[in-house]
């Protein structure tokens, strides 16, 4: 009887250990979707993929016309450069009853000017862990790295969905993530 009881424990940590390894595959897929259907610009496909509560805070059609407004109005373009991302993936931490995993990846991109002065003033603006450099007399350069976090909760049905996690997102979410799930996110930040 012992004997049945210890091979019915190592089944069944063989099948969770199976289903962490899918689960970091299934992360891994997500996130490099994302960072291209973003530099695709595929904002609406990023949206769906995007955890649901932020959405309590703006209407997910809201939200599109402003990532596309950022994208490609306002006298300047958005291009996403092709460069190796060089991801890394914490493991899946449990936090409550919720899952996450938090990515850290490279990202460059390009903006291009119509307006000198809407140039000169992203230059001045200081962008917490990235670099910006003036290219030419319309484009400008930012690289840094970008975090996204993947939560698997009641607000996701289960399933894995993402956000935004850098520090000009904290502010946001602050107002859609349990204290406990930041406390956690933060700490794996620091493994980076």
């Amino acid at each position: 009887m012992l004997a049945m009881r210890k091979l019915l424990l190592l089944l069944l940590m063989a099948a969770a250990q199976t289903a962490f390894a899918q689960d970091q595959t299934t992360i891994k897929k997500d996130f490099e979707a994302i960072v291209l259907k973003t530099s695709q610009n595929k904002i609406d496909e990023v949206l769906d993929m995007t955890y649901p509560r932020l959405f309590e805070l703006m209407p997910k059609a809201q939200m599109s016309a402003m990532a596309t407004g950022m994208m490609t109005g306002m006298g300047m373009k958005t291009i996403y450069e092709e460069a190796p991302l060089n991801l890394k993936m914490s493991k899946i931490e449990k936090v409550g009853a919720a899952q996450i995993c938090l990515a850290a990846y490279d990202q460059r991109m390009r903006m291009e000017f119509t307006q000198p002065a809407m140039m000169e003033m992203m230059l001045k603006t200081p962008i917490a862990g990235k670099t910006v450099d003036k290219v030419d007399d319309k484009t400008i350069r930012i690289k840094g790295r970008d975090y996204l976090l993947a939560i698997k909760d009641a607000h996701t049905k289960n399933t894995w969905k993402y956000l935004r996690y850098d520090d000009d997102s904290a502010t946001l979410n602050e107002k859609v993530l349990a204290k406990e799930i930041i406390a956690k996110a933060n700490q794996l930040k620091t493994t980076f």
